[in-house]
Order: C-alpha cells, then structure tokens, then sequence
C-alpha cells in the first residue's frame, strides 16, 4: 500500500513537471525557432502523403522510413493546419505521452517509485530526446510505442504488445531489431516452458511483421523506391563493424550516469578488463568516422559528442577519445554476452534475458545500416538501461550496504 501511494502521489507530480516542462519549450523552441534541419522535408512528405495517399505515393514518397508518422503528423495537420508551431504541438503531445508511458514501465519493473522517477528523467534528459520532443522528426512516435510494448510484454498482453511491435516498425525499418528480439525470446521460453502463453505471444510478434512485410513487398526493397534509395542504396547493404565500434562507444557515453552508478558491477571482474584491454586496440582496425553516405554532403561528424569531441580536440586527437570509450564499453559487452550464455546453457529466461537480446540485436542490425548517427542509438537505451540494472531498483545495493555498514 505505500509503494501505490507514493506511486499515486508522484504520478500527477511528474504530469505537472511534463507540462511545465513542454509549455516551456513550446514558447521557448517551438513558436521561435525555424524549420530545423531534417523537419523541412518530413514535413512536406506529410502534407504530400494526406493530400495524394493512394499506393502510388506509398510507393514512391521520398523518404527511406517507414510511413506512420508521417501520416499521422499529415492528419494532424489537416485537423488543426500545417503551420510549423501547430505541427510541433504534436511533437510535444507524443512526448507527453511518451515518458508517462516509460515512466509506468519503469514503475511496474522496478517496483520502485524513485527509481522509475530517475530513470525516466534520464530518458527525457537525453540529448537527442530533447530535440525530439520539440521538433518535427519520425522518432519520438517509434520511442512512444518502445516504452508501450514494454509495458505490454511485462504484462504479457499478447495483442497490445503485437499492435505495439507493429507501430514502431511502421515509423522505422530499424527497430526491427526489438520484434526479432522478442521472437527470438518467446520462442526460447516457449521451447523451455511448453506454455500456451509463449506461443500466443510467439504469434503476436509473427503477426506484427506482416504490414511491414506488406510494405517490403510494395516497395520490392526495405524502403520506398525513390531517388533516395538510388542515392543511398545503390551498392546494396554490407555489414560495418566500424558500426558496431561506434555504437558501443556512443552506448557508454550516453549511458554514462548509469554506467558510473554501477561501475563496481561492470568494471569489478580483473578477467574481463584484461580482455577488453587486450581487444580495445581493434578500434584503431575499426575507428569512428561519419558514413559515406553523410559524407557526401560535406558533414564528417556523427552526432553531438563526435561534433562536440572534435570541436574539443581536434580531428587528431578524437580518436584517443573514442578508443578510451571503446576500452570502456567492451567490458559492458564482454558481459551481455556472458550473461546471455548463462542463461543459455542453464536453459533460463528472464526478462533481463530479453533486455540483452534486444541490445545484442541492435548491434548486428546497425552494422547493416547506411548511416551511423548517435540519435539511433535512442531505441536501445531503455533495454541498455534494463541490461546494466536487471531487476534491482537504483537503490537496492546501496540500502543493502549502508545497512552492512552500520
């Protein structure tokens, strides 16, 4: 009763700050600041999609994602018109709607009102996540029904957790990565358990794909056949294992309050240091560079730390930067491939078991990708966050010794 009660007391605290917090930012960002880099042209598709939808532009609109939120930032503006500030107003409701969602989640895993209250702050202070909030972008709608199929799969609501899987795929190709997971994951439970449940949940996820693979199957590729697929697709797809380096260094920088939390958990294991030492230099093999494909355009960065390294350093010494965090983020490696093969040989499978899957998922998929840019990081990080916490709240191990201590 006193955890719901606080769970009931800080619930309409957390809805006051969001909407101080987003009324801010909309007089502040969203009513002053111009058209902001990529939103011209989402914007555009959007009005083009609602105003011609048929299979035709489905086919060809110009863009290589997926299609929901642009038709939903497109419906919202014939409701309320296509002006910049009123389209924006949608950013902040999804938001809005957004951290509550990974709030409850984080509530419900933790079972801890003060740690679902940090962590859902450190979801919302997220660089990129602030920007997302504010702007015209594709991806804090994907964000929106992450922190929904969550929820979902913790209460193992099979047909929530499928229409879930389904909405993030219809706003990105590349979360792919999270519905192969939970495939992969149910399937295991379910040849472990033999339990109806698994294969209920087994065929939410297989039933999930199918309007993406619709879609594949219309645009005869992964994406919209376009000048853009031309442009960015025309050599196909080749695995990057630079990709991976640059993802794992960008997992430790944006994960690093966590990471400094519980640096005794990730960094205590002398093995695993000397290990992740001894494969650290493979970075100089494969080091952090922007993709051919950015580079094009005269842009060699990879995102706001790359810019904000470089700026620092200089181009000479980022690299020092990124290998010293490429030292850091393999032992946090070393370790999720050690857990998930514990798990595998002892035939178990928890819900940290999925957290690690998706994570390792994300990293394979990634390196398939056409561009590395640190904003796609944003869909991994709350099963980062799960992976690194497992089951204990924040402030379990530290109750657990301040009471040793005394």
């Amino acid at each position: 009763m006193k955890i719901l009660s606080s769970f009931k007391t800080s619930l309409p605290l957390l809805i006051v700050f969001l909407l101080v917090y987003e009324t801010i930012l909309y007089f502040t960002a969203a009513c002053r600041q111009p058209v902001w880099h990529d939103e011209g042209h989402y914007i555009k598709t959007s009005i083009y999609l609602i105003e011609n939808f048929n299979l035709q532009t489905l086919t060809h609109y110009n863009e290589m994602s997926t299609p929901l939120p642009f038709l939903i930032y497109g419906l919202w503006g014939k409701i309320v018109g296509f002006e910049l500030a009123r389209l924006r107003l949608l950013s902040l409701i999804i938001a809005f709607f957004t951290f509550l969602a990974f709030y409850q989640f984080f509530y419900r895993w933790y079972k801890d009102t003060s740690s679902a209250l940090l962590l859902t702050a450190f979801m919302i202070l997220q660089p990129y996540m602030i920007g997302l909030t504010v702007f015209v972008y594709t991806d804090m709608l994907a964000m929106f029904f992450i922190a929904m199929s969550l929820i979902f799969f913790h209460n193992r609501k099979a047909t929530l957790f499928a229409v879930s899987l389904t909405g993030g795929l219809l706003c990105r190709q590349y979360l792919i990565f999270w519905s192969v997971a939970a495939l992969c994951y149910f399937c295991w439970e379910l040849y472990i358990s033999k339990e109806k449940s698994c294969l209920k949940m087994v065929v939410a996820v297989l039933m999930a794909h199918l309007p993406l693979l619709m879609l594949f199957l219309l645009w005869q590729g992964l994406s919209p056949d376009n000048e853009l697929k031309k442009y960015y697709l025309s050599d196909g797809f080749y695995f990057h294992i630079e990709y991976i380096v640059f993802y794992l260094c960008s997992m430790v920088v944006y994960l690093s309050p966590l990471i400094l939390w519980y640096w005794k958990k990730i960094y205590i294991h002398s093995g695993i240091n000397i290990i992740s030492f001894i494969f650290s230099w493979a970075y100089f093999l494969f080091p952090v560079k922007s993709s051919e494909s950015v580079s094009q355009f005269k842009v060699y960065t990879s995102g706001l730390f790359h810019r904000f390294v470089r700026r620092v350093v200089g181009e000479s010494g980022e690299h020092l930067v990124f290998y010293l965090t490429f030292l850091f983020a393999l032992p946090l490696f070393i370790h999720l491939l050690i857990s998930l093969s514990k798990q595998i040989r002892s035939r178990s499978a928890g819900p940290v078991f999925f957290a690690e899957l998706s994570t390792l998922f994300f990293l394979f998929i990634m390196a398939f990708s056409y561009n590395n840019w640190e904003k796609y990081l944003l869909p991994v990080i709350p099963f980062a966050i799960l992976m690194i916490t497992g089951k204990e709240n924040l402030f379990k191990g530290k109750r657990i010794r301040q009471k040793s201590m005394t």
